[in-house]
């Protein structure tokens, strides 16, 4: 009986042990300063190489709160968040469920300056799958993305949801430049992992001859299936002038921006894409792109298979050509055939007018490594960017990529005068 009494005291002991450090841990994850130490402390739990620092943090676990900056990063990636506020009640992660009622953010920043993978087969997913489902409605101000390419975007909202099958998007919306999108998608978390993604909006533009504006619609789709070497996606996109209300003025829809494009994509594979079909006209990049230059493009360009390999051809016209730093493109005229062969890029002939003259050229990259030659006659490196010499010039560049670095070798001609010509000269460069 002793015995027994004693190993009963030790239960209750150790139950009011428990239920003192519960309640001590319910209490604390109310106080306003647990958030702020959960944040201190996860960073003790990072991977090597990855920092995560916190600052203006206000708020308890059990209920959410404010941080007002957040930064993680790992080597040449960093991501750095402004103006957080979260809510959400801890009660549905008991039946392994995470909902959120608030998730905003004003100024997200990604900074990518890693260097690109190396070619090769890229590992395909087999699952996605989350240990918990998911429930989180967000709003970002804006978000900037610096690296190989740069993007700007604002207004960026929508729901998203995990029910332990799908991935959902609803109500997704950002403004891109001069669009404004509404996005949609679904993801399969199994194999075979089947995608669908929606996108509407309308983009602002308006006549090269006149101030008037116009609304393109926008629209594309992406469906397919994600998981394995062999995925395959579609790709269809489309710009498309909207009807003008009292068409008294009403200007000829053909002089309005407007494309079609479809596209096949593997992409896991070396070469992702695989068929593509494209027509255009008076197609302003800068509407769609902030970073790109503005543009009034005509043209058509198609990717078609050829066995394992794929030939490419495009042909396009520029009606706004000007200088690469006003935002503008220093071309008039291209015209040029790409293939792609087991790895090894070809650009069997090129053709190009602007700038006040021509370029003629040729190149292939193989292994990561490219080399190519151009002919330039009469251009003139002040309408390429106005900070260049105003003189036509025309000559032969030979360019080749090694382990050593780029080495170059041209041999160009400027006009100095009325039927004066400098002397030819070849200067072979390198640069590690």
């Amino acid at each position: 009986m002793n015995a027994l009494r004693t190993l009963l005291k030790l239960l209750v002991a150790s139950l009011a042990m428990v239920l003192a450090l519960t309640a001590a841990v319910w209490l604390w994850s109310g106080s306003d300063s647990s958030l702020a130490t959960l944040l201190t402390r996860v960073e003790r739990f990072l991977p090597a190489g990855q920092t995560l620092e916190a600052g203006e943090v206000q708020g308890s676990l059990r209920t959410g709160g404010h941080i007002g900056w957040l930064r993680w990063s790992r080597g040449a990636l960093s991501i750095e968040a402004k103006d957080i506020g979260v809510a959400w009640t801890p009660s549905p992660l008991l039946s392994k469920q995470l909902r959120l009622s608030e998730f905003s953010v004003a100024s997200l920043s990604i900074n990518d300056q890693r260097s690109d993978h190396k070619a090769g087969q890229r590992v395909s997913p087999t699952d996605l799958y989350l240990p918990i489902t998911v429930d989180v409605p967000f709003k970002l101000g804006s978000v900037s993305w610096t690296g190989a390419t740069t993007l700007q975007a604002t207004d960026v909202s929508g729901h998203y949801r995990f029910d332990g099958q799908t991935h959902t998007l609803d109500k997704g919306h950002v403004l891109i430049s001069a669009g404004d999108y509404r996005i949609s998608g679904q993801l399969q978390a199994s194999s075979p992992m089947a995608l669908t993604v929606q996108l509407d909006g309308a983009v602002q533009t308006s006549l090269p001859s006149s101030q008037q504006q116009w609304k393109v619609a926008a629209t594309a789709s992406l469906t397919g299936a994600l998981a394995g070497p062999d995925a395959a996606l579609a790709l269809q996109a489309s710009l498309k002038p909207t009807p003008i209300t009292n068409p008294a003025t009403k200007p000829d829809a053909q002089a309005v921006m407007q494309a079609e494009v479809s596209a096949q994509i593997a992409p896991w594979q070396a070469q992702p894409l695989t068929q593509a079909q494209g027509q255009w006209q008076k197609l302003n990049l800068a509407a769609l792109w902030p970073s790109a230059p503005h543009t009034q493009l005509s043209g058509e360009a198609s990717v078609t298979p050829q066995g394992k390999a794929w030939q490419g051809q495009i042909q396009l016209v520029n009606t706004l050509p000007g200088p690469w730093n006003q935002q503008h493109l220093p071309l008039d005229r291209l015209q040029a055939e790409v293939s792609y062969d087991q790895g090894q890029w070809a650009v069997q002939s090129l053709q190009a007018t602007g700038a006040g003259g021509s370029l003629t050229g040729s190149g292939q990259i193989e292994a990561g490594q490219w080399q190519g030659q151009a002919s330039v006659l009469g251009l003139n490196p002040g309408a390429v960017d106005t900070r260049l010499a105003q003189a036509a010039m025309s000559g032969k560049l030979q360019a080749k990529q090694s382990n050593s670095g780029i080495a170059f070798e041209a041999q160009f001609a400027a006009a100095t005068g009325q039927g004066k010509t400098a002397k030819s000269s070849q200067t072979p460069t390198s640069l590690h």
